[in-house]
Order: structure tokens, then sequence, then C-alpha cells
């Protein structure tokens, strides 16, 4: 017996994307936003999640389900630089 198909609307917690891989819009503009905000803070180590989230205007839980690090952050900005 086959598998039934996965709903197409059901999303992801951790990285808001759909059954078929893609991410949503909004979690895409969510994301843009907390890079752009990230670049121009994390350079000052004594700057906090919270703040980069405040600055993306995202709530921390957003940031965290995109970044649950720093680290993974910093490392998402390394990878978003050559872009720019």
């Amino acid at each position: 017996m086959s598998e039934p198909a996965p709903d197409p609307g059901w999303r992801d917690p951790a990285g808001g994307e759909s059954a078929a891989g893609t991410r949503r819009a909004d979690a895409l503009a969510s994301r843009d936003r907390i890079l752009a905000a990230a670049a121009a803070l994390i350079g000052d180590r004594r700057t906090t999640m919270a703040e980069i989230a405040a600055a993306a205007q995202v709530g921390r839980s957003t940031l965290y389900r995109h970044f649950p690090t720093r680290q993974a952050l910093a490392e998402a900005l390394d990878d978003h630089a050559p872009e720019q």
C-alpha cells in the first residue's frame, strides 16, 4: 500500500519549509531581515540575539527558528555576504 501524499500546507516549524521543500515567502523575508540586522550588529560580541531580533523586527522565537545559535547566524552571514 502506498504512503498518503503529504499535506501541501504542511510547514516545518524549524525552517518554514513546505512539504515540497520550498520556503514560504514570509519565512524568506524574515530571514533576509534577520541577516541584514545581524550584518550591522554582529561585529559587537556584546550584542544579544534579542537585540538582533528587535532590530530585524521579528520575535526571538523567529530568530531562533532560523538560527538556533549565534554560530549558525555567523555562518549564514558568511554564506550570504558574497551575494551582496
